[in-house]
C-alpha cells in the first residue's frame, strides 16, 4: 500500500513537472529541486540567485556576510547541465574559504612582525650586564615567552592550516598536530602568566615604596611552571572525549580549563593597574604638584603599562553580534592584530624607545670607539717617536 502510494506520489509530481514544462516551454527555465533547495521559474538567459542554506556548512559556522549560489537558465529556456550529464548548481560562491585564508593570513603577518621585534630585544637584554636587574629580567622572560608563542603559532599556520592538504592532516589526528597545538597554548598560557607577573611586581614595587625584590623562584614558578597544570588536564579531557580534527575545532565545556587562568589573569592585571594609578596620584598630590607635565607623564606611563600587562585584550574580548557583516570582519582582524602586534609594541615600549635599555648599546659603542681611537692616537705617538728617533743625529764615539 505504502509503495503505491509513493508511486502515485511520484506519477504526480511528474506529471505536474511535465505539466510545467510544456506551459514554460521555449520561455522559462521551470522551478525545480536540486537535492540542496528549490529554485524558482527563472527566464530563459538569466541567472538564478538563492541564498546559501546553513546546512549546507555542516558542522562549521555560516558566513557573518550572506552569501548565494547561482543556476543558468539558458536562452532554449533550459537549466545548465554540468559535466555529469546532469543540472548543476553553483554552490562555489558559498565558500568561507577565501575569507577564512585572510583572516589566518593577517594574524600570521601579526606574529612574524613581533617575532622580527623581540629577537632583537630578547638579545640586548642577555648582552648587557648593566641589565641584569630584577626589573628587566621579568621583561626578558615575557619577551621570550611572547617570542615562543608567536614562533610556535607561526609554525602551526603555515605547517598546518596554509597547507593545501590541511584538511587531510587535521582529519588525520596525528600526534605531532595534537602536539604542535598543545604547544600553541602552553606557550599562550606562560604569556599570559608573565604578563601577570609583570603587573604583580610592579604592584608589589608601587606599594613597597619602590625596593626591588632579589629572589624571583615565585614569579618563575608562575611563568614557566604554573601552565604545564591546565595544559596536562585540558590533554586529559580532549583525549577522552573530543579526541577528532587534530584538536583544532574548540570543544567548549573544555577550552574554559586554559581560559579561566588568562582571564582571571586580566582581571588581576587591572586592579593591579587601577591601584598603581591610585598610589600615583596620590603621591603627587602629596607632594603639592600641580603641573599638569606631572600629570600627563603618570597618563603615558599608564598607556604604556597597558600591553605590557595585557590589558589591550579587553578591547576585543567581546565579540559585538547582530552588526553589520562586514563590521564582524573588522572585528576578526583587529582581533588577530591585537593578538599578533603584542610583542611588537612591548619592545617598542621597553626595549627600543626605553633609555636604559637603548642607553647601554650606545654606551658599548661610544666605548668601543673611544678604545679605537686610542688605539689609533697611541700607534700614532708611537710612529711619531720612532720617526724623531730616526732623525736624531747619534753622538760619535
Amino acid at each position: 500500500m505504502g509503495a503505491v502510494a509513493h508511486l502515485s506520489l511520484r506519477d504526480i509530481r511528474e506529471n505536474d513537472l511535465a505539466a510545467r514544462l510544456a506551459e514554460n516551454a521555449g520561455d522559462d527555465c521551470p522551478r525545480t529541486w536540486d537535492g540542496w533547495q528549490c529554485w524558482p521559474d527563472t527566464p530563459a538567459g538569466a541567472v538564478a540567485r538563492r541564498p546559501c542554506p546553513d546546512y549546507i556548512y555542516y558542522f562549521t559556522r555560516p558566513p557573518t556576510c550572506p552569501r548565494q549560489a547561482y543556476k543558468q537558465c539558458s536562452r532554449a529556456g533550459t537549466w545548465y547541465v554540468g559535466p555529469g550529464g546532469s543540472e548543476w548548481s553553483n554552490y562555489s560562491t558559498c565558500s568561507t574559504l577565501a575569507v577564512l585564508q585572510t583572516r589566518v593570513k593577517v594574524h600570521l603577518a601579526a606574529h612574524v612582525v613581533s617575532v622580527a621585534a623581540l629577537i632583537p630585544a630578547i638579545v640586548i637584554f642577555f648582552l648587557y650586564k648593566q641589565l641584569r636587574v630584577p626589573r628587566v629580567v621579568l621583561h626578558r622572560n615575557l619577551f621570550l615567552s611572547l617570542l615562543l608563542n608567536s614562533s610556535v603559532v607561526v609554525a602551526f599556520l603555515a605547517v598546518v592550516m596554509l597547507r593545501d592538504d590541511r584538511h587531510a592532516r587535521i582529519q588525520s589526528n596525528s600526534l605531532g598536530c595534537i602536539g604542535l597545538l598543545l604547544l600553541t597554548k602552553f606557550c599562550r598560557l606562560t604569556s599570559y602568566m608573565w604578563m601577570f607577573c609583570e603587573a604583580f611586581y610592579l604592584h608589589k614595587l608601587v606599594a613597597s615604596a619602590f625596593a626591588e625584590q632579589r629572589s624571583l623562584f615565585v614569579y618563575y614558578a608562575i611563568g614557566w611552571g604554573f601552565p604545564i597544570n591546565p595544559i596536562i588536564l585540558y590533554a586529559s579531557f580532549r583525549a577522552s572525549h573530543a579526541n577528532d580534527q587534530c584538536w583544532v575545532v574548540p570543544a567548549d565545556p573544555y577550552e574554559w580549563i586554559l581560559n579561566t587562568p588568562c582571564l582571571i589573569a586580566l582581571l588581576l592585571n587591572l586592579v593591579f593597574m587601577i591601584n598603581i594609578l591610585r598610589v600615583l596620584v596620590t603621591k603627587l598630590r602629596a607632594a603639592n604638584t600641580h603641573e599638569p607635565s606631572q600629570y600627563r607623564k603618570s597618563v603615558r606611563a599608564a598607556l604604556v603599562l597597558i600591553p605590557l600587562f595585557g590589558l589591550h585584550f579587553l578591547v576585543t574580548l567581546y565579540r559585538p553580534a547582530g552588526v553589520a557583516c562586514h563590521a564582524t570582519e573588522l572585528y576578526h582582524h583587529l582581533n588577530s592584530c591585537v593578538d599578533g602586534l603584542q610583542g611588537f609594541f612591548v619592545s617598542l615600549a621597553f626595549c627600543y624607545f626605553n633609555g636604559e635599555e637603548t642607553s647601554s648599546p650606545r654606551e658599548f659603542a661610544s666605548m668601543l670607539n673611544a678604545s679605537r681611537a686610542s688605539t689609533r692616537v697611541s700607534g700614532d705617538s708611537d710612529r711619531i717617536a720612532k720617526e724623531r728617533d730616526d732623525h736624531t743625529p747619534q753622538p760619535t764615539p
